[in-house]
């Protein structure tokens, strides 16, 4: 019996935690760098893995840069028969020929307005540096405890944590960030018809047999894990962000109205204020 309690006491020994600041700041260094190459590497390789798939499109990158007055942004077509978009981080957007079947011209455009906006915010290369962070962050706390296995358990699960609070909270915010893109250049109208396509197509494939509130609920417990919201969420977004545009667009032009006949009625009352008093007393 003393033989096991000193084994225990010898083995709880072993797995105390280092401590040593020295110690934890070169191991985070050190995973910083190898984490940051690790995903650095990683996205150069999905960029060369595109670059020997694509079609280059001149007249979508002319249409693109004539809207955005970007001369550097460029179309690829995949051969992919799911219709998708994307940006790998670079200048270059990407776009499936499977798209062409379900979406119109202006469809068309107004989901590469949505990848230009991932583009212009650098949301690619924002996800590459959270995930570098994450994952030295993640061993550092994993090695100080010796690897011990409730550190272990702890460091995986902390991540899963981590990266469900980034998706729902950052990458979701990043994608009505990159729709605003459309609606900012006249193309919000254009992707709320581009989703509500899109959106059906999946209905018809996960809701099969189910009733509208059933596959509302389905659909929703698909997405809980995943970067993109609803469909109906982003559209009523865009809805609302497109009201807001004609709002502030009329508004606009009231105050340049009013400020333009103050000003001319500004140089009728200098030129002729008889006049103008004359008319006045004539209204009052």
């Amino acid at each position: 019996m003393q033989d096991k309690i000193y084994i225990s006491e010898e083995y709880i020994n072993i797995n105390y935690p280092i401590t040593s600041p020295e110690i934890l700041t070169i191991v985070a260094i050190l995973n910083g760098v190898v984490f940051t190459s690790i995903s650095l590497t990683q996205y150069l390789l999905s960029n060369l893995i595109v670059i020997g798939e694509r079609k280059h499109l001149p007249i979508l990158s002319q249409k693109l840069k004539t809207i955005t007055s970007d001369d550097k942004v460029e179309v690829y077509l995949i051969k992919e028969k799911s219709p998708n978009a994307f940006n790998a981080g670079t200048k270059s957007l990407y776009i499936t020929s499977g798209a062409f079947k379900i979406w119109n011209n202006d469809e068309i455009i107004s989901i590469l307005l949505h990848e230009y906006g991932h583009r212009k915010k650098l949301h690619t290369q924002k996800d590459l540096i959270f995930k570098a962070i994450k994952r030295a962050s993640i061993f550092t706390i994993i090695f100080a405890n010796l690897l011990t296995l409730p550190f272990f358990y702890f460091g995986v699960h902390t991540s899963r944590y981590i990266d469900f609070l980034y998706t729902r909270i950052i990458g979701r915010r990043q994608e009505y960030q990159a729709d605003l893109f459309s609606v900012k250049y006249g193309y919000g109208e254009s992707l709320i018809s581009a989703f509500k396509k899109i959106d059906n197509l999946i209905k018809v494939k996960v809701c099969k047999n189910l009733g509208k509130n059933e596959c509302d609920a389905k659909l929703r417990d698909l997405h809980s894990d995943d970067e993109h919201p609803l469909f109906i969420d982003r559209i009523q977004r865009l809805l609302s962000a497109n009201v807001m545009k004609i709002v502030k667009n009329f508004s606009m032009g009231g105050l340049k109205m009013a400020i333009n006949f103050l000003g001319k009625l500004s140089t009728f009352a200098k030129n002729y204020p008889n006049l103008l008093l004359t008319t006045l007393q004539k209204v009052i």
